[in-house]
């Protein structure tokens, strides 16, 4: 059973221990990992700050910070890098950390330099910093979260002080187990102070949760190996005990009970926006995985009445055992409703692996298959269903019009398909209307609805010519 650690023991280990690491580590306290470069046949600390400067330099491209960029150093430490962030870019700092001792190291540091640098440094809590909502383009951590008890509440807390748009990048210690063998426990998990509680999966998770879109992770893990062998040997002289504690360290890591990871994430305060703008450079289906667990909770009753008013048309048109497939059927609000009304031969479709994911939870669905639309190939031979639904796929910047004859395709004749559009999304796309009015579909029904109060929908009921 592990130890269970709080902020203030991590607050005086940092205050009693800083002095030593400086020792070795580094003189000016720049107690972080590096990535390092592929010759380390040099002097161990040389090749140590060679690899922390050069991730320092892979987390700044990544970052995106400029001179205009306001940047919170979530556990600054002796803010080494809050002004190297600040010389390097110009931009605004705030650094933020649990240790005194620590937050006066970075005081000194910047009256000792003079000039300009728009840097302050503040003693505070990563789970509940004294920082107001939004106030923040970007958020910059490095090994600091594993230190945090409910690491989760340092994603909501970074998620609060951004600004929309804001960007978040972080390295952590992660747990590729929870079942953590003796070794690691002593030498990694109580020395350090940390529960094995986040993996590289679940902080996946936990960013999406929270509104995070996720644009690059990394498992850095043979470098944090790299990293503790070099600290191995620097410690050697003047402290074997903890040399020997940081071998036990590279063999934790080699056996899979710690790893080192890196995630760049965009804060999206609104993804219903955000999945409606034309973004080449973020396929749509990474806009719905990150989505996908807020979407049930984010989308309102008005826009709920849409699939089930979908489902009801339906419903009354085609026997319970129907073959219904549902086409773009996100978390399954169609299949929900077509549920309720004594459907069970429902086969849901989306090109969104984490809204499959969602929709599967619910076992609402005898099948469910990751498809994209615009691809020629068919998902289900032609003619294999009753029935194609297809609520909120035929919008902008989603689904293009051509696909309906791909849906279409895989009605049999005299089956029935259902469909929404924007009104003004028809109004703007007169291929797509025009394709439901082709001479190989009837329109048996049409209803108009009004949802999120203003946006008009249009659901239509089209039968497939035998």
């Amino acid at each position: 059973m592990h130890s269970i650690f709080s902020e203030k023991e991590t607050e005086a280990f940092y205050d009693r221990e800083d002095a030593k690491y400086r020792s070795f580590w580094d003189k000016e306290g720049s107690l972080h990992w590096g990535y390092l470069p592929p010759d380390r046949s040099g002097p161990a600390s040389l090749v140590f700050k060679q690899g922390c400067e050069r991730w320092n330099m892979m987390m700044l491209e990544a970052s995106g910070i400029t001179a205009s960029s306001r940047v919170l150093d979530l556990g600054c430490g002796n803010g080494n890098t809050a002004i190297w962030l600040a010389q390097k870019t110009g931009c605004e700092v705030v650094g933020v950390d649990l240790s005194s001792v620590r937050v006066q190291n970075a005081r000194d540091k910047v009256a000792a330099l003079g000039g300009d640098l728009n840097i302050s440094f503040v003693k505070g809590s990563v789970l509940d910093l004294p920082l107001e909502d939004n106030s923040f383009t970007h958020a910059w951590s490095q090994a600091t979260f594993y230190h945090v008890p409910q690491r989760i509440g340092a994603v909501r807390e970074a998620f609060r002080v951004l600004q929309d748009r804001g960007v978040l990048v972080f390295d952590d210690l992660v747990s590729p187990t929870r079942e953590v063998n003796f070794n690691a426990l002593r030498f990694v998990y109580e020395r350090l102070l940390f529960q094995p509680e986040m993996s590289h999966a679940d902080y996946l998770t936990a960013l999406r949760q929270h509104g995070f879109f996720v644009r690059q992770h990394l498992d850095l893990s043979q470098h944090l190996d790299g990293n503790y062998d070099l600290l191995s040997r620097m410690a050697a002289e003047h402290y074997p005990e903890l040399s020997d504690a940081y071998r036990h360290m590279c063999k934790a890591i080699h056996e899979r009970q710690v790893g080192w990871s890196f995630f760049q994430a965009v804060k999206i305060a609104d993804c219903l926006n955000w999945v409606y703008e034309g973004d080449a450079a973020t396929p749509l289906h990474e806009k719905y995985d990150t989505w996908a667990q807020r979407y049930d909770s984010d989308l309102s009753t008005s826009y709920r009445n849409c699939p089930a008013q979908a489902a009801a048309m339906l419903s009354r048109l085609v026997p319970p055992e129907a073959a219904i497939l549902d086409a773009g059927c996100g978390t399954g609000m169609v299949a929900e409703a077509l549920s309720g009304l004594g459907h069970a031969n429902l086969t849901g479709m989306d090109q969104s692996a984490e809204m499959l994911s969602t929709a599967a939870r619910k076992r609402l669905y005898r099948q469910l298959k990751q498809h994209d639309l615009h691809d020629d190939v068919l998902p289900y031979p032609a003619g294999a269903f009753d029935a194609v639904t297809a609520i909120g796929v035929f919008t902008f910047n989603h689904v293009r019009p051509e696909a309906l004859d791909r849906l279409v395709a895989m009605l049999k004749p005299g089956g029935l398909l259902v469909v929404s559009a924007r009104a003004d999304y028809m109004a703007q796309t007169p291929d797509f209307a025009h394709r439901l009015k082709s001479e190989s579909l009837t329109q048996l029904a049409r209803r108009e609805l009004a949802i999120f109060g203003y946006e008009q929908i249009i659901i239509f009921v089209l039968r497939k010519q035998g």
